[in-house]
């Protein structure tokens, strides 16, 4: 709703970095405690029914539950999926920057401009050491 409640519940709808974190009750609202209390015992319930979900799971199925809770980011699927594409991105980019630069093949005209450089380099080189005189 626009207000940010949930339609259906009337409370606030989860969003954003932590949006699988508990919502704590305002410690305002005159029956905080007992929200409180409510909030406490959900908890509590969802971590027994975790736990005999667990204890009922073969050797093999929490190893790879195991595995996944090491492996899973909370987040949406498409967030999930944009951090893996940037990580790719990145990977292929530090790849390409690593990669040794191969030589540019030079035209005959480039070389010519090179010899020519050369030249006047060396002309400048020793027109300085004669402008240098005794004192030089």
């Amino acid at each position: 709703m626009a207000n940010g409640k949930c339609y259906h519940h009337g409370g606030r709808t989860p969003k954003g970095a932590g949006w699988h974190k508990p919502l704590w009750p305002d410690p305002g609202s005159p029956n905080a405690m007992d929200k409180l209390n409510r909030k406490l015992r959900d908890l509590d319930r969802a971590a027994k029914k975790r736990e005999r979900r667990l204890r009922a799971m073969t050797a093999e199925e929490r190893t790879a539950h195991d595995a996944w809770r090491k492996a899973h980011v909370p987040g949406s699927a498409a967030a999930r999926a944009t951090a893996r594409r940037e990580r790719g991105d990145a990977a292929s980019f530090r790849a390409l920057m690593d990669a040794p630069v191969a030589p540019v093949p030079k035209s005959p005209e480039q070389i010519a401009i090179a010899e020519r450089l050369a030249e006047l380099q060396a002309l400048l080189e020793a027109r300085e050491d004669e402008d240098k005189g005794v004192f030089g």
